[in-house]
C-alpha cells in the first residue's frame, strides 16, 4: 500500500510539474502580469497641464517640417459617413480584439513566431511606458481646435472617462505600432494570399484610423512604427541568440568563481 501512495504521489507530482511548465498554463501569467504592469503604469501618466504642452509642442514640430495636416484630413472626410464608420471599426476593433485573435492564431499554429511577436510587444511596450511617463500627450480631439472624436459616432464608449484609458498617453501611437508586430507576425506565419493582405493593410490603415478618429498626430505613428519595429528586430535576434547569451553568461560566472583569491 505505502509503495502504491508514494507511485500516486509521484504520478500526482510530475502531472503537476508537468501542468505548471506548459505554455498553455504558463503564458496567461505572463500575459495577465505584463498588462497589469502595462495599465499601472500607463495611469502614472494623468497630467492633463503638461500633456496639452507637450501636445503643441508637437503641432509645432509639425508644423517645422511641414506634416502638420490633421485638421484638413479629418474635415475633408467628416461628410463622408461610411468611410468615417469604417475607420472608426478598424481604430476600435483592429486593436486588442484584433491583438487577441491574431495572437490566439499564432500561439496555436506557429510557437516561435508567436513568442517572437509577443516579446516585441513586452519590449516596446515598456519603452512605451517611459514616453508616457516622462513626455505624456493630449490626443488631436482635446489639444486642437477643430479636430473631432469621431469614435463616438460609431463605437459606445467614453474613451475620456474609461478607466481602461489614458488620453494623455498618445506619443508613441501603440495602436500603429502593435498593428505593425502582429502584421509581422502574419507575415512570418503564414503564405495564404488572404492573411497577407491583411497584415500588409492593417498598419496602413491604422495609421490612417488614429488620423481620422482624432486620437494621434500623424508624428506620435512615426514614433510608434519606429519603436514597434526595432522591439520586433531586437525580439527576432534574441530569439535566435538566446541560448549562445545564456552560456556566454554562464561560463563567465564560472569563471569569476574559479578565480583565485589574490587577497
Amino acid at each position: 500500500m505505502n509503495h502504491v501512495a508514494v507511485s500516486h504521489q509521484l504520478t500526482f507530482s510530475s502531472r503537476f510539474r508537468s501542468v505548471l511548465g506548459s505554455r498553455y498554463t504558463r503564458e496567461p501569467f505572463i500575459l495577465l502580469g505584463a498588462y497589469f504592469l502595462y495599465y499601472m503604469a500607463r495611469h502614472l501618466a494623468d497630467d492633463a497641464k503638461p500633456a496639452f504642452e507637450n501636445a503643441r509642442y508637437l503641432m509645432k514640430v509639425e508644423q517645422s517640417i511641414g506634416i502638420f495636416k490633421e485638421i484638413s484630413f479629418q474635415s475633408a472626410l467628416l461628410s463622408y459617413e461610411t468611410v468615417v464608420h469604417t475607420f472608426n471599426i478598424i481604430y476600435f476593433y483592429g486593436h486588442w480584439p484584433a491583438i487577441v485573435a491574431i495572437g490566439a492564431y499564432l500561439f496555436v499554429t506557429k510557437p516561435q513566431v508567436y513568442t517572437i511577436t509577443r516579446n516585441a510587444f513586452l519590449i516596446s511596450g515598456a519603452v512605451a511606458l517611459v514616453f508616457f511617463i516622462l513626455f505624456p500627450v493630449a490626443p488631436p480631439r482635446l489639444a486642437t481646435f477643430g479636430i473631432v472624436d469621431t469614435l463616438s459616432w460609431t463605437v459606445p464608449v467614453d474613451y475620456d472617462n474609461s478607466p481602461m484609458v489614458n488620453p494623455y498617453a498618445a506619443l508613441p501611437s501603440m495602436h500603429v505600432g502593435w498593428a505593425l508586430l502582429i502584421s509581422l507576425g502574419l507575415l512570418l506565419s503564414t503564405q495564404k494570399k488572404w492573411l497577407r493582405l491583411i497584415a500588409f493593410s492593417l498598419t496602413p490603415a491604422m495609421w490612417l484610423a488614429t488620423i481620422i478618429t482624432g486620437n494621434h498626430f500623424f508624428i506620435d505613428g512615426i514614433f510608434g512604427t519606429i519603436l514597434a519595429g526595432t522591439a520586433f528586430l531586437v525580439a527576432f535576434w534574441l530569439h535566435r541568440n538566446w541560448e549562445a547569451l545564456l552560456l556566454t553568461v554562464r561560463d563567465h560566472f564560472r569563471g569569476l568563481g574559479r578565480r583565485p583569491n589574490t587577497a
